[in-house]
């Protein structure tokens, strides 16, 4: 049976036997994962959770590995079994087994992103004896809730235009999200600087070497750029998340120049921009939006996605013919 995330939060437990969580969201799938064994351990006083990895099914089959977990342990214990699949291999005799066998442990089945078409995910949705729960990721809502309610059990105090900030900063995944808000929880108490400073501060060590890289490339300081470009190992190692930061900083501008010319206030057009413009790089950006035009910005991201395209086909040219881009930029 399906059902959705919110409501398997709130569910008492089910009265079944095995479980699927699967999605994009890691964090709300592990979240599903602990609320399950809560659940089983306020039903039963003994019980022993066993993680079986890929690495455990090739050494056994699944079916003798499982089978030995279909009983109490030698403590009377209360089995709680998960796998991580990392492939669909063995789906069939997944389904296969939980629709065969009388099972009397709990069965908990952890995956990534799966088709409408997977084999797995039809058995969990339309077997009556489990349950499927689908773990995207935050909507805005949820997002916010979730600052707030982190902020609030540590005793910190937040408003709306607060939570819209972070919530613009950070991204959809659920430990994404509460690894960054630890940051700012722990500058807070530690620094005893106000919340907003605290937010300024953390996301300005978070993202500032790449947001430095972007701004130097962006407004064309050759010598700049292409020292620090060279020398960050973190972004030689990972090209294709420093070009996925710079399209979005070119279509940023874009949009104010587009907006601008369509009779908006350019200041009120950059202070609505998502993520924000820190304040400390108001000055460049504005710079910026005067000095590529329409035409330039069109262009060099059409370059951009096609070395994203390139790069993921694996293509040793693609890096070369970005550098090319970038030097094009420059001069």
């Amino acid at each position: 049976m399906i059902i959705n995330y919110l409501s398997f939060k709130k569910l008492e437990m089910p009265d079944v036997s095995s479980f699927l969580f699967y999605g994009e969201n890691t964090g709300r799938v592990d979240d599903c994962i602990e609320t399950t064994i809560n659940l089983v351990k306020k039903k039963y006083e003994k019980v022993n959770v066993v993680n079986v990895s890929n690495e455990d099914l090739k050494i056994k089959g699944f079916n003798e590995l499982i089978s030995n977990y279909n009983n109490p342990d030698l403590f009377g214990n209360k089995n709680i079994v998960i796998i991580s699949m990392i492939d669909q291999k063995i789906s069939k005799e997944i389904t296969r087994f939980i629709d065969s066998t009388t099972l009397s442990f709990y069965f908990i089945c952890k995956c990534n992103q799966l088709k409408k078409s997977s084999a797995l995910r039809n058995f969990f949705e339309n077997s009556k004896n489990s349950v499927a729960v689908a773990c995207y990721e935050e909507t805005e809502i949820e997002k916010n809730l979730l600052i707030k309610n982190s902020l609030l059990e540590e005793g910190i105090q937040v408003n709306e235009n607060e939570i819209s900030q972070l919530s613009n900063i950070l991204g959809n995944q659920r430990h994404e999200i509460l690894n960054e808000l630890k940051k700012v929880m722990i500058a807070v108490k530690a620094s005893k600087k106000t919340l907003t400073e605290s937010i300024d501060l953390v996301c300005r060590k978070s993202y500032g070497d790449l947001d430095d890289l972007v701004y130097s490339l962006a407004s064309k300081e050759k010598k700049h750029f292409l020292v620090n470009f060279f020398n960050s190992k973190e972004v030689q190692n990972d090209l294709l998340r420093f070009v996925n930061y710079f399209s979005e900083h070119l279509f940023k501008l874009l949009e104010v120049k587009e907006k601008v010319k369509n009779g908006e206030r350019k200041s009120l057009v950059i202070k609505s921009l998502r993520p924000p413009v820190f304040f400390k790089r108001l000055t460049k950006f504005n710079d910026q939006v005067e000095k590529w035009s329409e035409k330039e910005i069109l262009h060099v991201i059409k370059k951009l996605y096609l070395f994203r395209v390139s790069s993921l086909k694996g293509q040793n040219s693609s890096k070369f013919r970005l550098y090319f881009v970038f030097l094009k930029i420059l001069s």
